[in-house]
């Protein structure tokens, strides 16, 4: 259970078990989701491409469709090749994150799928001994590990932190940092010129 204070219950969005995998313990995890009280927008924030996507088929063959595109356009118009260049730079990271971010969003849908059949599959567990239903959980287990790796190595990758050491798994240390940087980039007051300060940022 979550000890919450009074006065924060109503930031409480869910809370529920998941079957999260920690090896250190028999026992499954305990998940809150809290929304935010503040009322302020943010903008898009700070993106690093995760390299991972580079081995991918599917965005090398985007890539140079784009770079064929433009090297096209250098014969057919004759433009200038340093504005094509910076055009093709601006159209390759504008790929880059709408990929990345559509894949994010699979990879998210993929683990809750997973979670959800794990949780199915303890309940039965519990109320009947069948190997096949071990099986399951332990093949499904493999493959929600796989996405928190992933995920793991993202957060490291925006952590920006460049002691990381080869096969690290501090996953909820790089989870928190990221999440620490996050906040400190937040402006939540300014100062003017005469001293004095403005609550709100606009």
């Amino acid at each position: 259970m979550f000890l919450v204070k009074k006065d924060f219950v109503l930031n409480v969005k869910s809370c529920d078990i998941r079957p999260i995998l920690i090896k250190s313990t028999d026992h499954q995890a305990v998940s809150i989701q809290l929304q935010s009280v503040s009322s302020e927008t943010r903008g898009p924030g700070y993106w690093k491409i995760n390299n991972g996507i580079l081995n991918e088929q599917e965005y090398e063959d985007k890539i140079n469709k784009i770079i064929q595109k433009q090297s096209n356009e250098i014969g057919k118009n004759k433009i200038d090749p340093r504005l094509l260049w910076d055009s093709l730079k601006l159209e390759i990271k504008e790929y880059s994150i709408q990929y990345s971010k559509s894949k994010a969003k699979l990879r998210k849908n993929v683990t809750r799928n997973l979670e959800l059949q794990l949780k199915i599959l303890y309940e039965k567990s519990n109320n009947e001994d069948n190997n096949f239903i071990k099986e399951k959980i332990s093949t499904l287990e493999k493959e929600l590990e796989n996405q928190y790796e992933y995920k793991a190595k993202g957060a490291q990758i925006r952590s920006k932190q460049e002691w990381v050491e080869k096969g690290e798994k501090n996953n909820a240390y790089f989870l928190g940092l990221e999440k620490s940087k996050q906040t400190k980039k937040t402006i939540l007051k300014l100062r003017n010129n005469k001293g004095g300060n403005s609550n709100r940022s606009r």
